[in-house]
Order: C-alpha cells, then structure tokens, then sequence
C-alpha cells in the first residue's frame, strides 16, 4: 500500500516521552509538524484548520486542561479532520469516551509508534490492544454531542444535577436526559462502569497539574 503522504501534523502531547516519539514518526510522512500544549489547543483549532492536516493527541498527557482538549477533539472530528488520540492500552473506558466523539485513529501508548504508521496507510485505525471491547458497532456510530460533552466535564468535577441545571440553563430532567444519553454512546452499563470513567478523567486532570 502507498503512503498518504499530508501536508503538516499537529502534536498536542505534555508528556516528551511520547511527544517526541510522534514526531519521529510522523516526519517521515509529513512535511510540517508543530507541538501545541493542551493550554493552546482548543484557541488555536478554532482560529481555522485545514482538513488535510493530521492532529495527533495524547490524551492522557492533558493535566487541567483535559476539557479543553476533549473540546477540541470534539470539533475536529465534527469537522472531518483527521484525529489519532492514543491512550493505555487497558483503559476500556477511555476508549469508549474516545470512540464516542468520533476520532478516526484511536492507538494504544504501548504500541505507539508501530500504530503512528497507520495515519498514512489507513483512513480509519483501532488498535488491536482494543479490540476485546465487545461494544457493538451501532452504538459506536452515535456521537457524543457538545452539550452532552459539557454535562461530562461538570459530572468530572462532581456536581450534582441541580447545579448543572444551574449552571448551563437547562432543566434537571435535561441534564437527567444528557447523562443517561452519556453513557448509550459509551456503552456505559453501571453506575460502577459510570464513576470509574469519571475517577479515571479526574486523575488524568490531577496527575499533570
């Protein structure tokens, strides 16, 4: 198979273990790369992108600015930009949150630069690390809206449904509503399987902050 070969990739990654293994790789594909702080990425995307562009993420690199970066993620992917997010290789949750936004090339950290390849050779990529999920396809294809994603970061930050209806100007039964509709696209079946996603964003927001 030929390589796609793209104009310019963008790294958003805290961690220089990985952010420089990605643009190793990634120079062999690409004639532009740039580094930008999860602080900066949210800004920068929604001053213009090109769609050729390939933006390649760390997710759990992201400390406090995690929203922010799931933001962006989310308008990438509603664009139909070119979006690979890596994550560890056992965090079945993550994936799920990952798959639900729409991001076409989701690799496992232990593998990342074998997988980074398949930005160029592929026009959609899971990692094999993931494909014991069992998460039925039909549910991956429903996205996870931006008001829903917002609901999201205020369950993260442990607010209770009456001061999200507060806060976003919304009814208790909506954000009930958004919640509920949360854990569909992910597949989410517990309240168990629903608080370790919630503990798992919460540590990545603390660990770099």
């Amino acid at each position: 198979m030929i390589p796609n070969i793209f104009s310019s990739a963008v790294i958003c990654e805290n961690r220089e273990l990985y952010r420089r293994a990605a643009q190793r790789k990634l120079e062999s594909y690409c004639t532009q790369i740039s580094a930008l702080s999860p602080i900066h990425f949210i800004e920068t995307i929604c001053s213009g992108v090109e769609k050729e562009d390939v933006f390649a993420i760390g997710l759990c690199g992201a400390g406090r600015d995690l929203c922010n970066l799931l933001q962006g993620i989310h308008h990438l992917c509603n664009r139909g930009c070119r979006v690979a997010v890596w994550i560890p290789e056992k965090s079945h949750n993550l994936f799920m949150l990952v798959k639900s936004l729409g991001v076409n090339y989701i690799l496992s950290e232990e593998t990342l630069l074998d997988e980074l390849s398949q930005l160029a050779l592929a026009d959609t990529y899971v990692s094999p690390r993931f494909a014991s999920t069992g998460t039925p396809e039909s549910t991956l294809q429903r996205r996870i809206t931006l008001c829903e994603l917002k609901i999201l970061f205020d369950c993260i930050d442990h607010k209770k449904a009456s001061d999200i209806a507060i806060l976003r100007h919304l009814s208790i039964k909506t954000v009930y509503t958004h919640r509920r509709n949360l854990k569909i696209h992910m597949n989410i079946k517990s309240e168990g399987q629903w608080i370790a996603l919630l503990l798992q964003l919460k540590e990545i927001h603390l660990r770099y902050s």
